[in-house]
């Protein structure tokens, strides 16, 4: 079997090729665009929340692991009292990253980076945010990792795939299915409770919340419609644990001195 960090570099390339707006969950489409400024509009909210709370005179320093071609990136907040730091771990997705935030005025710092091994040390971040990206590494190492470099308290946001969605279930474990709709070769996602106990584990507080009943396909005019009835089984039903997408969020516990 082919390595797999090659076969996902061999995956991204293909991204970049044929347009990762298209080729993947369609996010350049009415409700692409709209499930992205959701995912954003959670991640920069989350951001802004934890800046409150350390006060106007504290510096926050943002990790984004595997920006991508900067989908999330773009999104997020630039200020002079927020240092972003952002990375991939293909170089061609970093490069067209770089040329999206400069366009906007971004004064981001931009590195190429494996996520499984941070070049950074200990306790150097404050959030740690990503769009999908988890679900491309090794959970347990990237965990590990991103205990690692967060400072006692500090937090962090993850959008990821759910695997108790019957189409995301399919899509992950069926190969020709799973080759048809793009995914790469290792790719997964996951259960809500697997994940709370794997992040519980490695000293990180954990809140999973399932999300997104808006199918990337759905046709601009029902839109609205769709909206307002994933609001309702999101907050009022059992449905919502069959939602698209998890919402992964918390923080790395603080020992107690004895």
């Amino acid at each position: 079997m082919k390595d797999r960090k090659i076969a996902e570099l061999e995956h991204n390339k293909e991204i970049l090729e044929k347009n990762e707006l298209v080729f993947t969950w369609g996010w350049n489409g009415p409700a692409g665009k709209k499930r992205l400024q959701r995912r954003a509009d959670l991640i920069t909210g989350f951001i802004s929340s934890y800046a409150s709370r350390m006060g106007p005179d504290n510096a926050i320093r943002i990790l984004e692991i595997g920006c991508g071609t900067g989908l999330l990136t773009e999104h997020l907040p630039d200020c002079d009292r927020q240092k972003v730091f952002s990375f991939d771990i293909y170089d061609a997705f970093v490069k067209k990253t770089m040329d999206k935030t400069r366009k906007l005025n971004k004064s981001f710092h931009f590195l190429v980076s494996d996520a499984e091994y941070l070049p950074f040390a200990d306790g150097s971040f404050d959030i740690v945010v990503g769009l999908s990206v988890l679900h491309h590494l090794k959970l347990d190492i990237a965990q590990r990792e991103i205990n690692r470099v967060l400072k006692p308290g500090g937090g962090f946001i993850f959008s990821e795939p759910n695997m108790l969605n019957p189409q995301i279930f399919i899509q992950k474990n069926v190969g020709f299915v799973k080759k048809y709709m793009g995914d790469s070769l290792n790719e997964t996602a996951f259960y809500p409770y697997v994940l709370k106990k794997s992040f519980a584990k490695h000293g990180l507080n954990i809140d999973v919340q399932p999300f997104d009943f808006l199918h990337p396909k759905t046709p601009g005019p029902f839109i609205p419609i769709i909206e307002k009835l994933e609001f309702f089984i999101e907050n009022k039903t059992f449905l919502k644990y069959i939602a698209g997408s998890l919402l992964i969020q918390g923080e790395k516990i603080c020992k107690k001195i004895k």
